[in-house]
């Protein structure tokens, strides 16, 4: 093969190679764009769960403190 049939093979592996690269970085680009939508997704899930963890919690606490208070008060009246 000469010369210019090389340089011809090598123009073309390029070429090949350079579409290959911009098709694997659009790729990943896309990926890493969509991973970012999931993990804001997540957050603002995770977010929610955090908040009805407090209310619940509250909650408990609320319904604890009233049963003791209504135990003293019964205990008050009997004394």
């Amino acid at each position: 093969m000469n010369s210019a049939g090389r340089d011809m093979d090598y123009y073309i592996k390029r070429q090949k190679n350079n579409e290959a690269s911009r098709l694997s970085k659009s790729k990943r680009k896309e990926k890493e764009i969509e991973m970012e939508k999931k993990k804001i997704q997540l957050e603002a899930v995770c977010l929610k769960l955090k908040k009805e963890i407090h209310i619940l919690q509250q909650m408990k606490l609320d319904k604890a403190r009233n049963k003791c208070t209504a135990q003293f008060r019964q205990g008050q009246q009997t004394s």
